[in-house]
């Protein structure tokens, strides 16, 4: 595991190169988002949220579930008049790039945690802001290279503002920055 873990770092520092003169000016810039460890583990179910970033998908007694990757979970239902699925709902989650359902809970990752959710408690309540999802059970670090993001995951030759490595990095977002101090390969 340790290995692998070098071979992240490594890589990570190999895929982007620093320095004080790119002097680009004002430049479209990945800008890592920070957050504390106890903020990072809240989960919280929410009203339906935009699509922006998504990834997989899972079925599960007539709901689709689909990672909005960093984000969380959007909960739909299937429309089978126009065929579009309906948002119900969205599972607030930092870090979430996975998801498995099977037997009533939830199953995905919350920064480097294996967390379970159950389902049916989950679903009782209506969403409201604020709404606090209760963890069946965390196992911790069990995807411990998932908090080595430390290079954002963009096109080559992007430019990024540098993360500072004692800080745990949820998600980058684009901004526009005066002179970059890194940029990928």
């Amino acid at each position: 595991m340790k290995f692998i873990i070098l071979f992240i770092i490594l890589s990570s520092l190999i895929a982007c190169t620093r320095e004080d003169n790119y002097n680009v000016g004002k430049v479209e810039t990945y800008v890592p988002i920070y957050s504390d460890r106890a903020t990072a583990e809240v989960i919280q179910y929410l009203p339906p949220q935009p699509f922006e970033k998504g990834g997989k998908i899972a079925t599960y007694q007539g709901k689709l579930y689909q990672v909005e990757e960093d984000k969380g979970i959007h909960i739909l239902t299937p429309n089978t008049g126009s065929g579009a699925a309906i948002k119900i709902g969205f599972i607030s989650i930092p870090m979430c790039k996975e998801v498995t359902l099977k037997d009533g809970f939830i199953y995905t990752n919350n920064i480097s945690d294996l967390i379970t959710i159950n389902l049916s408690t989950l679903l009782a309540s209506a969403p409201s802001a604020n709404n606090v999802v209760t963890v069946a059970n965390r196992q911790r670090n069990v995807f411990a290279a998932l908090v080595i993001n430390q290079v954002p995951t963009a096109p080559s030759g992007s430019y990024f503002e540098c993360a500072d490595a004692n800080k745990l990095v949820i998600r980058w977002e684009v901004k526009t920055i005066d002179n970059p101090k890194c940029k990928l390969r």
